[in-house]
């Protein structure tokens, strides 16, 4: 029986490395092995057992770091050998001690530009970041090493402890696992909070300029329903591997240039997936299509062949 921060670690696995997209599931089976012992006892209620699970995710998010004083460290190991070393030679030699601790810096913290620190899963690597100046933008924790789980500490980012959070949440709510069973997808929880995929983040950034005004039509680009079903599209299409989700009501009403959207979906895709920019598969043009009804009768090259206004620069721009 796992403990509940073994609990966490195995849903946080599940989520990130299998893309588990239902963790509300998993925990409410869990909550079902959690509720009798061996000797049928009961040990948690519905209730309890989810708001203990709730509170240790509180806990985790609680302790999130993005970043460590590196300077205040090395000036404590400066100033010791100067303590240390008071006569000039010895100034000298510590002076040369100085150097090599920035050279060596400088070499870790050109290190840490050229990784992708974002996504580093290795907890001593990014403890060394931290302690040498790396600012994460999502901050982590560690869970202990888990041999049952996983060789080694594993790195918790603040916006996955978040959405376990979410699903925990979604899960205890229910009177039953059927409850679960209504087909919600990750991106539906992540647009009800601000616990946010990567993907996510970026989807929502490519698309925020549809919630302004067009210059030359006069009105909102998209309704905020139309936008978040748009969001919610978009990122499962990304994180499902390039397979198309089911949209029942594609958007019928699109005040811009028909451009202006293709091009904010190439510059998506391209960020996210560059190597293939050139080359991107039929299913990039069906969803698109099957987004808008306005898209929905025309073909790959028509798609493709769409252009931005001249203003498009200036609509992206102008962001809330």
């Amino acid at each position: 029986m796992y403990n509940f921060t073994d609990l966490i670690a195995k849903s946080y696995i599940e989520y990130t490395i299998r893309r588990n997209d239902n963790i509300a599931h998993f925990f409410y089976y869990n909550f079902l092995r959690f509720t009798y012992s061996r000797n049928s006892k009961p040990i948690f209620g519905q209730n309890e057992f989810f708001k203990l699970l709730i509170n240790e995710i509180n806990s985790l998010i609680n302790i999130t770091y993005s970043s460590n004083q590196y300077i205040e460290k090395f000036e404590d190991k400066y100033f010791e050998t100067i303590r240390l070393e008071k006569d000039f030679e010895s100034y000298e030699r510590s002076k040369q001690k100085e150097d090599q601790l920035i050279a060596d810096d400088l070499g870790f913290i050109g290190e840490v530009k050229r990784n992708n620190w974002e996504k580093c899963t290795n907890a001593k690597e990014l403890i060394k970041a931290l302690e040498n100046g790396l600012i994460l933008s999502d901050p982590i924790t560690f869970i202990s090493e888990i041999k049952e789980i996983q060789s080694g500490d594993l790195v918790l980012r603040k916006s996955k402890l978040e959405y376990l959070k979410s699903e925990a949440e979604r899960a205890s709510d229910a009177e039953s696992i059927e409850d679960l069973d209504t087909n919600v997808s990750s991106t539906t929880i992540l647009i009800k909070s601000n616990s946010d995929t990567e993907t996510f983040i970026k989807v929502n950034e490519a698309f925020r300029f549809t919630l302004t005004d067009d210059p030359w039509q006069k009105k909102q680009i998209l309704s905020h329903q139309d936008y978040n079903s748009l969001v919610i599209w978009v990122t499962e299409y990304f994180e499902k591997s390039f397979t198309i989700p089911e949209i029942k009501e594609p958007i019928k009403k699109l005040y811009t240039a028909k451009g202006n959207i293709v091009q904010a979906f190439k510059d998506l895709f391209a960020e996210l997936h560059p190597s293939l920019s050139k080359s991107k598969p039929e299913s990039y043009f069906k969803l698109i299509s099957s987004c808008f009804v306005l898209f929905s009768d025309k073909t790959r090259k028509q798609i493709d062949g769409a252009k931005p206004s001249k203003d498009y620069d200036y609509i992206v721009k102008k962001i809330p």
